[in-house]
Formats: C-alpha cells, sequence, structure tokens
C-alpha cells in the first residue's frame, strides 16, 4: 500500500500477492516494484500540468515474519534475529518444556550498539542476514531505519502473552 500525503492524503493499493506458499526469491518478487519505484525517486511523478512532485519510500510497513522476508534477514526467533541493534539472544525455558529466545541486556549499565543502514546494505551483519535485498537499491531509503518494529508480534503476542502464561 502506499500513502499519498500531498494531494489527497489517502492510502491506495500499490500491489497484491496470492499464493499458497511464501515467494522463493525475495528480489524476484520485487523486482518490478523497485524498476518501478527508482526512477520514480530519481526523476519525481510528473502531472499532467507539468508539475514535478518528489517520490521517496519513507517506511516500510511490514510485520516480524514478512520483515524478516523482505530484508533477507533471520527470521523472528533466531539467536541474532534482532533488526535493530547488535545483540545475541539466549534461549530461556519458560517452563519445563517450553522456551523462548530473548535478547536481555548482559549488564544494567550496557548500552545496545544499533545497527547502520549502511553496513546492512553492504551485508556487514553477517549473522544475521541472508543476502542483501533488492530493496537497498532503492535511493535515500534506510533498510534499518525505515522498518519498524512490529507491535503486535512483539508487545501483543510476545510479552503480553508470556505475562498471561505466567499469570495462568
Amino acid at each position: 500500500m502506499c500513502s499519498d500525503l500531498r494531494l489527497t492524503n489517502t492510502v491506495f493499493v500499490v500491489g497484491i500477492f496470492h499464493g499458497y506458499e511464501k515467494p522463493k526469491s525475495l528480489n524476484e518478487f520485487l523486482e518490478e516494484f523497485i524498476s518501478e519505484l527508482i526512477p520514480l525517486v530519481n526523476e519525481g511523478l510528473t502531472t499532467s500540468e507539468g508539475e514535478v512532485i518528489c517520490v521517496n519510500l519513507v517506511a516500510l510497513i511490514c510485520d516480524v515474519p514478512a520483515k524478516s522476508f523482505v530484508l533477507l534477514f533471520k527470521s523472528n526467533n533466531g539467536y541474532n534475529s534482532c533488526s535493530k541493534c547488535i545483540i545475541t539472544g539466549t534461549y530461556i525455558r519458560t517452563n519445563g518444556i517450553h522456551g523462548t529466545v530473548c535478547f536481555p541486556s548482559p549488564n544494567e549499565e550496557d548500552e545496545f550498539i544499533l545497527k547502520c543502514d549502511t553496513l546492512f546494505g553492504e551485508n556487514y551483519y553477517k549473522d544475521c542476514q541472508n543476502g542483501v535485498s533488492i530493496l537497498n537499491s532503492v535511493p535515500n531509503f534506510g533498510l534499518i531505519s525505515g522498518t519498524p518494529l512490529d507491535y503486535m508480534h512483539l508487545v501483543c503476542i510476545g510479552v503480553v502473552k508470556k505475562i498471561g502464561n505466567f499469570m495462568a
């Protein structure tokens, strides 16, 4: 979906995918979209009146599994799957049978080291990346800074579900 903030302030569909399984290649799946987007970002969109409207990809809104797919990132339950900082997860048992990967700070005074768009685009974080996404070719778009965290999976399904399990 796309949001037009200047002309009509509306959201509209850019493309729809339907299939019985996830596409095999992300770069092949997004190739047509990216090949149309890059000239729009570089040159703008010319209206029928001759006015040039700037076009930018500002954010890519995805849930955690989709974000993992479009960034060619490890899945959300992997040890190095944090998309915002450099940290290795720790497997913590929540009861005798089940457990989960968490990302606790080693010490209270330690700060997390944030990942940066430039290094991510160069496949620097090899322990969490599975290659370079075609989205890296979009001008003025940061793959780390342009993909916000997913509230539903991180808080509602993650934290709130865990709290509910502890209270039961």
